[in-house]
């Protein structure tokens, strides 16, 4: 679905590549940062133990980026890391 005017994406993509590199570095960052925020307080408000916070944050985050042998060794890691 696309719903933006042509113009207004034009504008944006104007904007956008006004900034710099680096500016543009940090609004991925801040925006990355913001959706971690948004997914960890869902896990809060499901229940989630602090100490399962980080696997389950990998999970949402990149649990379909890895097959199963390269997720279970990250996540036996982040086990390791809370203790």
């Amino acid at each position: 679905m696309k719903d933006t005017p042509e113009s207004m994406e034009k504008r944006y993509k104007a904007m956008l590549n006004k900034k710099s590199n680096v500016e543009r570095l940090r609004m991925g960052c801040s925006m990355f940062k913001l959706a971690g925020s948004f997914i960890i307080s869902s896990l809060i408000d499901k229940g989630i133990k602090p100490d399962e916070l980080k696997k389950n944050l990998f999970l949402r985050i990149y649990g379909n980026d890895f097959d199963k042998e390269i997720k279970d060794c990250i996540l036996a890691k982040l086990y390791r890391e809370n203790f």
